[in-house]
Parts: C-alpha cells; structure tokens; sequence
C-alpha cells in the first residue's frame, strides 16, 4: 500500500524518475517513523485510560502527543526546506539532487500524517472501529 505510488510511477515515467523520487521518499518515510513513535510508546497509555473511563487523562494524553509531534515536526520540515539540497547530495550524490525538491514537498506531509495516525488509526482502534481506520488514512 505505501509503494503504490512508486509502482504507478514506474508505468509513467521513466526509470531515473522513480528514483528520483524513491530516494526522497525513503528520508521521508525514515523522518516519519520516527515522528510516530510517540504514538506507538503512548498507544498502551491512551487504551488504557479509555476503557477505564478516564476521558480527562485520555484527552491530556492525547494533546500531550499531538503537541510533542508538531513541536518536532514542525521546525523539521522548515529545517528540511533549507538542508535538503545539501542532504540529497551528500546521501546520494549530485547526479540526485533533483530528490531534493521532492523531498521537501514530500515534508509537508510529516505534519499532518502523524497526527492523523494518532488521531485516525489509533483512536479508531480504541473505539473498536477497525473498519473506519481505511477512510481516516
């Protein structure tokens, strides 16, 4: 599911224009997993105070994380809009700089795709709504 969009591009483009973007993808993919660790580590926490009862500490817990992530990830993807050229070169090489202006469209998305992992998924799960978690991606 999360290589969809790289499978497409391979059909549409050419070869050197997939990796193109692969290769921002993948930092951007490495910046996200670390961003949505703090729902992993509090997930067992937020279960916890829902299903006994405890809406206030839920509600604490779950503003608590939303802010810690866009506290990271906000000054990470200003961060990103000015290092990136530098990053792509240094990781790939100069023949891949183009990845650098993909990567920083692709930072947009650590702002609010963690939060909707927290927000979407996890509190889906909690509510025993399994099925919703499709429409909240």
């Amino acid at each position: 599911f999360s290589l969809l969009d790289i499978l497409m591009l391979g059909s549409l483009v050419s070869s050197e224009h997939v990796a193109i973007y692969k290769y921002a993808h993948s930092i951007e993919r490495v910046l996200y997993q670390v961003l949505t660790i703090f729902v992993v580590v509090s997930f067992p926490r937020i279960e916890h105070y829902f299903h006994n009862g405890n809406t206030h500490e839920f509600n604490v817990l779950i503003n608590k994380v939303s802010k810690t992530i866009l506290l990271l990830a906000l000054p990470l993807v200003i961060g990103i809009q000015f290092v990136s050229p530098f990053l792509s070169s240094s990781i790939y090489g100069e023949s891949y700089l183009a990845s650098a202006y993909v990567f920083q469209i692709l930072s947009i998305s650590l702002i609010y795709s963690p939060l909707t992992y927290l927000l979407g998924a996890k509190i889906c799960m909690v509510h025993n709504k399994e099925k919703s978690i499709f429409f909240t991606i």
